[in-house]
This record gives C-alpha cells, sequence and structure tokens, in this order.
C-alpha cells in the first residue's frame, strides 16, 4: 500500500473512532460547553433542549453517512449554543464534505473551546483533553491540502472600495496576503467610487496557491487626497463632498470624484469647519490639508451675550430706580425738617435715604462694569467660533 494511500486509511481510521466516541458521548450525556462568541445568551451554562435535539440527530445522520445534513443541523447547533464536541464533529463533516478550509475553521473553533474549559477546570473525565487533541491533528492533516487564495488590489483605492470573496467582505488587513479556502469555484467581487464592478470567478485545487490582480476599470475622474493634521483623530471628525457624507479611510483619504466642480467640508468638534470649493479635471491630483483650528463653541459666544444683556439690563433698571428715589427726596432734603420735626430724628432718616440711593448707584455702576466685560467676551468669542 502507497503511502498516500495510508495515511487516506489512518485519517478514515481516526474519524471512524472518534465518530464511535461522539454517538457513545450522545449516549452518556456528552458535554456542551459554551463558545462565548457563538452563544446567543451570554453567561448560559448549559445548551438548549433545542440545541441538544439538534446534536442529537446530527450524531445519527453522521453515523449514517448523511454528512450534508449533519452539516446543516451542527451549523445550527453552533450559531444556537455549540460546544467542543458538536463544533469537532462539524470539522468531520466538512472534510467528509471536501471542504477543509471550513473544516479547519471548525477545528480551530473546538481546540479553543476545549482549551478554554480545560483551564477553568471542568475536564473532570478527560474528555475535553481528547477532544482538542482530535482537533489538533485533523487540522495538521488539512492544513498540507488546503489552496490559498491571494486577492492583490491597487494602491490608490477609494476610501468606500469594498472586496468580497464568495459574497463575503474581506477585511482591508487581509488583502494582499494569502487566504485559505475550499477546493472549487469562487468569486472575486470589488466595488468603489469611480471603478467599474469587478468579478472574476477563479478555480482552485487542493494544495494550490493562486494569486489574483483586482484591476477594476476606473471611469473619468479625478484624484482628491485629505490629510488630516496630526492632532486630529479620523474618529473625531467628519467629511461630506457636495452634501453626501464620506467616510475617512485614516489620517489620509483618497477621494476619485467626477471632474468638474466639487465642494469637500471637513468637521471636527470644537474646530474651525474646512471647506473647499473648486473644478477638478480628468486625471488631475488635489491635495487638502485642512488646518482644523481649534474654535470656541457656539453656546460660549450665545452664553457670554446673554450674560451681558442681562448684566445691562440690570444696570439700567438699577439706575432708574436710583433716579427716581433721588427725585423723590429731593425735595424734602431742600425743604428741610418742619416746626413739628425731631431734628435729630430727621437727619437720621435723611442719611438711611441718602445711603439707599448711593447703594442702587453703586450696584448699577457694577453691573455696568460686569455687563461691559461680558460684551467684550461675547465680542471676542464671536470672533474665534465657528460659525
Amino acid at each position: 500500500m502507497g503511502t498516500g494511500m495510508g495515511t487516506d486509511l489512518r485519517r478514515d481510521l481516526r474519524g471512524g473512532v472518534c465518530s464511535g466516541l461522539l454517538i457513545l458521548g450522545l449516549a452518556f450525556a456528552a458535554p456542551f460547553a459554551v463558545v462565548p462568541q457563538r452563544a446567543c445568551a451570554a453567561g448560559a451554562d448549559s445548551p438548549s433542549d433545542v440545541a441538544k435535539e439538534k446534536y442529537g440527530r446530527a450524531l445519527k445522520a453522521y453515523g449514517s453517512s448523511h454528512y450534508a445534513e449533519a452539516l446543516l443541523l451542527l451549523e445550527e447547533v453552533r450559531r444556537l449554543h455549540s460546544g467542543p464536541s458538536a463544533l469537532l464533529l462539524l470539522g468531520h463533516c466538512y472534510s467528509k464534505l471536501g471542504r477543509p478550509a471550513s473544516a479547519v475553521d471548525a477545528y480551530r473553533d473546538a481546540e479553543r473551546s476545549a482549551a478554554a474549559q480545560i483551564a477553568n477546570g471542568k475536564d473532570q473525565s478527560g474528555s475535553l483533553k481528547e477532544t482538542r487533541g482530535s482537533a489538533l491533528e485533523h487540522m495538521a492533516d488539512l492544513e498540507l491540502r488546503l489552496p490559498y487564495v491571494t486577492i492583490a488590489v491597487p494602491s490608490d483605492l477609494p476610501a468606500d472600495f469594498s472586496l468580497l470573496l464568495d459574497g463575503r467582505p474581506v477585511p482591508s488587513e487581509k488583502w494582499g496576503t494569502a487566504l485559505p479556502v475550499d477546493p472549487g469555484g469562487h468569486e472575486v467581487a470589488a466595488t468603489g467610487s469611480r471603478m467599474t464592478p469587478y468579478k472574476q470567478s477563479i478555480l482552485v485545487v487542493e494544495g494550490e496557491k493562486k494569486r489574483i490582480e483586482v484591476s477594476p476599470e476606473r471611469e473619468a475622474s479625478a484624484r482628491v487626497v485629505v490629510q488630516l493634521p496630526d492632532r486630529v483623530t479620523p474618529t473625531e471628525t467628519s467629511m461630506t463632498v457636495d452634501g453626501q457624507k464620506q467616510p475617512l479611510a485614516g489620517p489620509t483619504t483618497n477621494l476619485l470624484l467626477a471632474p468638474g466642480p466639487h465642494t469637500v467640508v471637513v468637521q471636527a468638534p470644537y474646530r474651525r469647519t474646512f471647506r473647499y470649493s473648486g473644478g477638478v479635471g480628468n486625471g488631475e491630483s488635489v491635495v487638502l490639508k485642512p488646518m482644523l483650528r481649534r474654535a470656541t463653541p457656539r453656546w460660549t459666544t450665545f452664553a457670554a451675550g446673554g450674560l451681558a444683556i442681562v448684566s445691562l439690563g440690570l444696570a439700567i433698571g438699577l439706575g432708574l430706580q436710583a433716579n427716581n428715589l433721588h427725585d423723590q427726596y429731593a425735595p424734602i432734603a431742600q425743604s428741610g425738617p418742619t416746626p413739628k420735626d425731631d431734628v435729630g430724628e430727621w437727619n437720621k432718616i435723611r442719611l438711611m435715604e441718602k445711603s439707599i440711593v448711593e447703594d442702587y448707584s453703586t450696584s448699577c455702576n457694577a453691573m455696568f462694569a460686569i455687563g461691559g466685560i461680558f460684551s467684550a467676551a461675547a465680542i471676542g468669542f464671536a470672533i474665534v467660533t465657528d460659525w
């Protein structure tokens, strides 16, 4: 018997032994363990009855070699509340159906779940250690058969560029890196501003390493580069182009715009708004460097102005009251006390009245001074406020 056939035979034997162990585990209430990122309810310690029932049906389907049926049931279990045993069996199903990349993903989840439970002291019978070892062994076997696809993209991409593999978004950090995929047909798609939607179908076989160059056709466009200052982060900044909100890709954002006039507005809290209006031609490149200097909030200007108005209003009111009191007491003071008045008592009353008028006058002058200060502050704030 050749080496390849011997390896396949050993793999099949291991799969048969693992299947038998899994069926025995069901008979003896094999434990389910929580995988936090898959669980429906955080903090639950046991699977739901629905998950148990689907897992039992999946075991029976797998034992009858109905791998596709078992796969569908186990994906439901994975979504509801899966543990290392269910994830291990899911990996076996993917492997039997010729999907090694998906199998490795399931085995990896099984290994991590088992390792987490072992670390928490939940492996009293040693079954979790066995499950983890089986997952690692099967991963090692399959990784030699995995095909990889590297998707290379152009460097000058628009901020809304999106790359899809089989309809699923590929994160930007994985662009240009080798991605494990299942053997068979796949579709690469890309979309973005000012470019024709790109699609390409590819076919890969086991162990193949394929590189795809994404080169979408560009529409007539001009390039506008927006560079934020170091003191401003993209998360606190917003940008609109011709009134439409545009995402910021980072400190530097590339915009591909149709030739013609455009308006770019960049804003950040408590900073002066940057506005650019101008025309760009096909193939032209424009670099915008918004300064986004600090600016006084509008409410500060309104508050200072309101306090100035209130202070000046009080000053005017106090001044009018002081003037009215003066007009009221002046004739009495000029005529002097009558023969019937006690001169000493009359002088006391006169001094008290004079003191009241002086208090009103002093308060009036103070409020005028305060109002002047707030008025000056309001004018200063108005100058540096971003309107």
